[in-house]
């Protein structure tokens, strides 16, 4: 079933809760009476990242999941190595989410300086309780002076999709530019809601010259209402540490009221029948 076809018959549903509301039937309908915030995820480890050069975006996804507006009032980097990071992104403070609605952050790690570990906390500070969510930040500078592996895209996001359809596969290419010949150790989902996700890529024990690429197509079904996401954990010979990207979309299920903000707007209050 199509996103479109949802959402027409969501409209039949509002519209059928109108008219009981108008005959006196109660529909009960789920309330937090508050904004809740709910993250992508909690640690971005950015694996090894070449001297003096920036690294890919990583981004870390907010959507308020409760039933009033979630207030953010800060974003704050600290730590050692919390001027080595940058964020931008759809997320601002002080701003504000709307039910359902979500941005992102994106984080970029550009070190300088000889080989070594980095290490932030990025906190979102909102009027959830609680109110302070830390977010780990992690790297490895390495000898190499340029990019090692480069991702396009950053991450993949497959937007709302009906709960139990299958979306047509994305496709995310990592190409190897470390100047060298690595081997693949391990590429696959992980952690989060990775059974949503369905994966096929080029087996372990491939050797990517310098230049070539590895592509992971990947499907979603979601099999819950709300934000859904887990990680494509890549890991060649190099090094001990592998890439971790991010890979997203949203469960679709019926909704009483879309509300717009800026940034990504997925956002649209869900109706439940009673």
């Amino acid at each position: 079933m199509h996103a479109s076809t949802t959402r027409r018959r969501c409209s039949l549903l509002r519209r059928l809760a109108l008219a009981a509301a108008l005959l006196g039937v109660t529909v009960s309908m789920p309330s937090t009476a508050a904004g809740v915030a709910q993250f992508s995820r909690t640690m971005v480890n950015f694996a090894r990242i070449g001297q003096d050069i920036a690294s890919s975006v990583q981004p870390v996804f907010v959507t308020n999941i409760g039933d009033r507006p979630l207030a953010i009032t800060g974003l704050v980097l600290e730590g050692p190595d919390a001027a080595t990071f940058r964020i931008g992104g759809t997320c601002s403070a002080p701003g504000s989410l709307a039910p359902q609605d979500r941005c992102h952050i994106d984080i970029v790690a550009s070190p300088t300086g000889s080989p070594r570990s980095i290490a932030a906390t990025l906190t979102v500070q909102t009027d959830a309780t609680p109110s302070d969510a830390p977010i780990a930040l992690f790297a490895i500078v390495d000898f190499l002076s340029g990019t090692i592996l480069q991702p396009r895209p950053d991450w993949l996001d497959f937007g709302p999709q009906p709960l139990g359809d299958t979306s047509s596969p994305l496709a995310l290419a990592i190409t190897n530019e470390a100047g060298i010949v690595l081997t693949l150790v391990q590429n696959r989902l992980q952690g989060g809601d990775a059974s949503d996700f369905s994966f096929s890529s080029v087996a372990t024990g491939r050797q990517f010259s310098n230049g070539s690429t590895c592509t992971a197509t990947i499907a979603f079904t979601p099999q819950a209402a709300g934000p859904r996401s887990t990680e494509l954990v890549f890991q060649t010979n190099f090094g001990s540490l592998p890439s971790i990207l991010s890979v997203l979309g949203e469960g679709l299920a019926c909704r009483r009221r879309r509300s717009r903000s800026r940034g990504d707007v997925r956002g649209l209050n869900r109706l439940t029948p009673g």
